[in-house]
């Protein structure tokens, strides 16, 4: 993920002082989890690749940046239900292999009232809205621009 996509949903986040934010897969070397802690939040981050995570660790501890970050995947994610007033994503839902299991596990570690915001590839609407179906969110899908879609999704039980 490049930093651009991860300045669109720090963006869409708005403050995020006292926030409890989990980062699914956060590429970029943490862009959004390491913006989001430097806003405030509290971060935790998964990442199924060592690599990945790995140079987002240096990155954190470069700048002084205290985050949590974690091998998993979004498929199973290792945590409560309801734990997290936001969760972020790139382009993970539309390219798991099952994205309504992914969409379910989102939706899953979201606290009621909580967010999640995601940037997926242009075009995937659909998959999208089918993958979100029935699971208490109230969803957004709307252009941002370079071939991508910026996805809210509102918890609302």
């Amino acid at each position: 993920m490049n930093e651009d996509v991860a300045q669109l949903i720090i963006d869409a986040l708005g403050p995020l002082e006292g926030v409890e934010l989990l980062d699914v897969a956060r590429g970029g070397e943490g862009a959004v989890a390491l913006a989001a802690a430097r806003k405030g939040a509290t971060v935790v981050g998964v990442d199924m690749l060592p690599p990945s995570l790995a140079a987002a660790r240096r990155r954190a501890e470069d700048e002084g940046i205290e985050v949590d970050l974690l091998p998993g995947h979004v498929a199973y994610l290792e945590f409560e239900e309801d734990r997290f007033d936001v969760v972020t994503a790139a382009g993970v839902v539309t390219r798991a292999p099952r994205p309504a299991v992914a969409a379910g596990e989102l939706v899953r570690v979201t606290a009621p009232g909580g967010t999640i915001v995601l940037v997926e590839p242009e075009g995937t609407t659909e998959k999208l809205e089918a993958a979100f179906a029935q699971r208490g969110v109230r969803l957004q899908i709307r252009a941002a621009g370079n071939e991508r879609l910026l996805v809210l999704a509102e918890k609302t039980g």
